[in-house]
């Protein structure tokens, strides 16, 4: 993978292994406002709710998250200015009704975005807002941003993703586990034939390349758009 900045991301998926030896990136909280119980109630009650800060989104050149499982994790990125803000937001009734303003939020940090990246989401019942949360996103950021890569919607029950962003040689590394419920040992994507398992959207955007491991894949097969 090429150092330079360039107007394009690489995506590179590598085993747990691999990516634990990353260091460095300020690490992004799941947790909403309203999920930082004692520090919500202490300034609600003070009359200063507009005063929490966000944990599950910020701005940096370097950045990462983990335990992506029903929640939509991503980032946008604008390769002109060299500037990227990262997110992990979860999928409860509160942040469904309060997407817009959080994507407001997410655009007034990194207002011209060219280049975007989502993950995550589940089909389960029990996870009702997981889904359509990770649909809103992945139209709100079609609209507005020209060049989006996405590995949405999880197949397994038992899985989960991380990912760390480097605003320097442009690259997001992924690590995706996944496993059924009958089976013992995890699983990590190391091949296109699991990342077609893992997730059941993939799109890969003109211009991005795909890495597994540090080898380019070629990325014709993931260029229909299923949203």
């Amino acid at each position: 993978m090429s150092n330079d900045i360039s107007f394009k991301m690489n995506i590179n998926i590598v085993d747990a292994a691999a990516f634990d030896r990353i260091k460095g990136g300020a690490n992004i909280d799941w947790r909403p406002p309203h999920k930082l119980i004692s520090k919500y109630k202490e300034l609600k009650d003070l009359g200063l709710g507009s005063l929490i800060g966000r944990q599950d989104v910020l701005k940096a050149d370097e950045f990462k998250t983990l335990n992506i499982r029903t929640c939509t994790g991503g980032l946008t990125s604008d390769s002109k200015t060299g500037t990227g803000a990262g997110f992990h937001y979860f999928d409860d009734a509160k942040n469904y009704e309060d997407i817009g303003g959080f994507l407001k939020y997410l655009f007034n940090l990194n207002p011209n975005p060219d280049r975007a990246f989502l993950v995550g989401g589940k089909n389960l019942s029990k996870n009702e807002y997981s889904l359509p949360i990770m649909n809103l996103f992945l139209e709100v950021f079609k609209i507005k941003i020209p060049n989006l890569t996405y590995f949405c919607e999880h197949r397994y029950p038992y899985s989960e993703t991380d990912f760390h962003f480097s605003q320097k040689d442009d690259t997001v590394t992924v690590c995706s586990m996944f496993h059924s419920p009958i089976e013992v040992i995890e699983r990590y994507v190391s091949s296109v034939d699991d990342l077609k398992k893992c997730y059941k959207r993939i799109h890969i955007a003109d211009g991005d390349q795909l890495f597994i491991n540090g080898k380019e894949v070629d990325t014709k097969q993931f260029k229909t758009d299923n949203i």
